[in-house]
């Protein structure tokens, strides 16, 4: 019987020490959200990227590494593993960063977790960004009255 138990609490200990390796379970992402919403082409655009992380010990950035190529958005975030021992509980954590002014269009945002220069998430999401209805209400104005414009002189020849 006391065979049992010292083998039993060895592998309790074992088990518990065990939380000082990521190896098993990895953060993930779990939602990308743009302010301001909805967005327009003479907006500052703020990209935070959210997830959760199985333990204890990991380091986030202050900012996501964000980097725009034609219609792709992609914000990459490189953490640090837990290296001491930690404990199995999970918290959320939120990065941002910013996008910038963006012409209007239709965009992707792919966002990816790296943990110790390993992948270890990615999450899409489409953003599009359009043309503010103050400018395009000033455009259509300024051409209604061109054309107003032009009927009265020809009008008067």
């Amino acid at each position: 019987m006391r065979k049992r138990l010292t083998v039993f609490g060895a592998i309790l200990w074992v088990g518990l020490l065990g939380t000082t390796s990521h190896a098993g379970t990895l953060p993930i992402l779990t939602s990308i959200d743009v302010s301001p919403q909805p967005a327009s082409s003479t907006d500052f655009l703020l990209v935070d990227v959210s997830g959760d992380v199985p333990s204890t010990g990991y380091s986030f950035p202050d900012n996501a590494a964000v980097t725009v190529s034609g219609q792709e958005i992609f914000v990459d975030i490189f953490a640090i593993g837990p290296t001491d021992i930690v404990l199995p509980v999970v918290l959320p954590f939120t990065v941002s960063g910013e996008i910038g002014f963006l012409p209007a269009g239709q965009y992707v945002i792919i966002a990816e977790l790296f943990v110790d220069g390993v992948s270890t998430s990615t999450l899409t999401e489409s953003l599009e960004v359009v043309v503010p209805l103050p400018a395009t209400a000033g455009l259509l104005a300024s051409a209604i009255a061109g054309l107003m414009l032009g009927g009265r002189r020809r009008g008067n020849r």
